[in-house]
């Protein structure tokens, strides 16, 4: 669907992600999805994904000073569940570009869903640490158990830094991960 609307690069990163990889000690609460290579800002990518398909709504924010609306992906009818949908741009939240043949498939029911490599994945989530540590303290518990098991399951993988990484990104990463342990 997203293919058809003009959006052909674009894969899961966040607690979703680590999930498609194995996590266990949570369920995500949400989906984070990065869209790379496009001139579409993330309003203009919400706009085109809700487009996309009815089970997609657009919502305002409950805080009236914000402009922007919120991504929602209907689970069930009945009863009514849904999903937030995060849809990021590389470059917002250090978020790297990934060329799309490194791009990593992964089954999830019937599909297999498009996912950030784990080695970035598992960087992405030490820039959420530090990020929370700051802003947001009670989400500490879950990003040190993430970061945990994500790092056992890249150890197990072998996973290494890819070449195609921005050097800066990997710097700003080692100290993230010098502080961490």
């Amino acid at each position: 669907a997203l293919r058809a609307k003009g959006i052909p690069h674009a894969c899961l990163f966040g607690s979703a992600a680590c999930s498609l990889y194995g996590l266990k000690h949570r369920v995500p609460r949400d989906v984070d999805l990065v869209v790379f290579n496009t001139n579409m800002g993330q309003d203009e990518l919400k706009r085109t994904i809700h487009s996309a398909d009815t089970r997609f709504l657009l919502v305002s924010s409950k805080n009236s000073e914000n402009m922007y609306k919120i991504l929602w992906y209907t689970l069930s009818s009945s009863p009514p569940r849904h999903c937030k949908i995060d849809v990021l741009i590389p470059g917002l939240l250090d978020i790297p570009s990934v060329p799309s043949e490194h791009v990593v498939l992964r089954a999830f029911k019937t599909f297999r869903l498009p996912v950030m490599p784990l080695f970035p994945l598992l960087l992405l989530k030490l820039c959420g640490w530090e990020d929370h540590r700051n802003t947001a303290p009670r989400k500490i518990i879950n990003d040190r158990k993430d970061i945990d098991e994500v790092l056992a399951m890249a150890v197990a993988q072998q996973a290494r830094a890819a070449a195609w990484l921005p050097e800066a990104f990997v710097a700003t990463a080692r100290a993230r991960a010098r502080e961490y342990v």
